[in-house]
């Protein structure tokens, strides 16, 4: 790689194209080298026409899109899996549902995927193999597709050749002018290849002449892609830079490619009329004619999902006590201390705060059309003969962490197999 390559912008884009519509439309006139799209913390459940629109407006425009997907550090620093585990089994699994997703709801848009929260791990070779199997998963689905791996820290040789572009900093604009602190700018002690691209993530920009500065030594330092914002927060990437800051970064010269040299290509049709994969509308609601229903020491659970291929929850608040409980979103809430996924039943395991639940087993669960059902023993979740319960049917589905209303146990029909 050059000491100072030709530049290129590449936008982690953390906003919502309903929501923030002229924002994607200044991304698209902008035509970035790379665009980060991230629906919610990851691909979403459903196919929002929303993003597909945005999505294909900036293909059109050169960009290459790449789907956000959270690693999670492997768990190996705590961080917990959407169930609440930290074993790096867990979290692979996690992550591969997120890749097919991103190719099932996007792939007519997407070129690649970007791996966020990326673990270091000393030399890296325990958790290389890991990320070369994600690479790999990836290239299965699309022979074509860019992988980026953000780490935010120089990375060690053992990742050398599990990626395209490699994010080797992200942090605030203090800590990358400076060589000294916990989050001072690190160069990597090893050459990447030509064909790789290193990028850096700058945020916290107070102005013009600190952007100036930030760029100038992002070309010194290698860095064939850059970032540069004066977002701040928990979430710098909420809207893109002002135009104070934007306007002292260069045009686009560079490029990204992958190991092979091919180039990002706009689609044949970038029209969103041509999108004829489910799509569904933010107004739209998701669940309807939540039952749950007690016959004897048997319980049956069931909802209309319009989003018949989403993962579908239902909340369970047993009599039981002294038993942590976790606070759903429904109206009314209610403190349930245990979790349906599709088949699989967990027990809440958390201080009420904190998303952390235990597998427990299996129940029976059907799926047919928009229907599901689920039917389980009583005694299972520690209902006494004659006590009954309250469900609340959840769907995570992007810009609606919907859920039904709450249905209390009654004694009806029978539950049948």
């Amino acid at each position: 790689m050059n000491d100072m390559p030709a530049q290129s912008q590449a936008v982690p884009a953390y906003f919502h194209p309903q929501h923030d519509a002229g924002e994607w439309a200044r991304l698209a006139a902008s035509g970035p080298a790379l665009v980060v799209a991230n629906v919610a913390d990851g691909p979403g459940l459903v196919r929002e026409k929303s993003w597909a629109i945005a999505l294909h407006d900036v293909r059109a425009a050169g960009s290459q899109v790449v789907g956000y997907v959270d690693t999670g550090y492997l768990g190996l620093t705590g961080s917990r899996t959407w169930l609440g585990s930290t074993l790096i089994g867990d979290w692979l699994e996690q992550i591969l549902h997120d890749i097919n997703t991103w190719y099932r709801l996007y792939g007519d848009a997407l070129t690649g995927i970007f791996f966020d929260q990326v673990a270091e791990s000393g030399d890296g070779a325990s958790v290389a193999p890991v990320f070369r199997r994600l690479r790999d998963h990836v290239r299965q689905l699309d022979s074509t597709a860019v992988t980026v791996l953000n780490a935010g820290a120089a990375l060690p040789e053992a990742f050398a050749d599990l990626a395209d572009v490699l994010v080797t900093f992200e942090g605030p604009c203090d800590a990358y002018l400076t060589t000294t602190g916990d989050q001072c700018f690190e160069p990597l002690t090893w050459r990447p290849e030509p064909s790789q691209t290193i990028w850096h993530i700058i945020h916290n920009v107070p102005d013009s002449q600190r952007a100036s500065e930030v760029i100038a030594l992002s070309r010194k330092r290698g860095a064939g892609l850059i970032y540069v914002t004066d977002g701040v927060g928990q979430n710098p990437y909420a809207s893109l830079p002002s135009p104070d800051i934007s306007s002292d970064i260069s045009p686009n010269s560079g490029s990204v490619r992958r190991r092979n040299k091919l180039q990002a290509v706009a689609p044949e049709t970038s029209s969103a009329s041509n999108i004829d994969a489910p799509t569904i509308d933010l107004n739209t609601t998701l669940i309807s004619n939540p039952m749950l229903v007690r016959e004897d020491d048997r319980i049956e659970a069931s909802a209309d999902f319009v989003v018949s291929s989403s993962c579908r929850r239902v909340f369970l608040a047993s009599r039981r006590t002294n038993v942590p409980r976790w606070w759903t979103g429904s109206s009314p809430q209610i403190a349930a201390d245990w979790l349906i996924e599709n088949n699989r039943l967990y027990a809440y395991a958390g201080d009420g705060t904190d998303w952390t639940w235990t597998p427990t087993g299996q129940v029976i669960f059907e799926a047919l059309g928009s229907k599901a059902r689920w039917c389980l023993e009583a005694d299972v979740i520690g209902l006494a003969r004659d006590a009954d319960a309250a469900a609340a049917f959840h769907v995570s589905a992007p810009g609606h962490r919907e859920y039904s209303d709450v249905a209390v146990g009654r004694r009806a029909t029978t539950c049948t197999h």
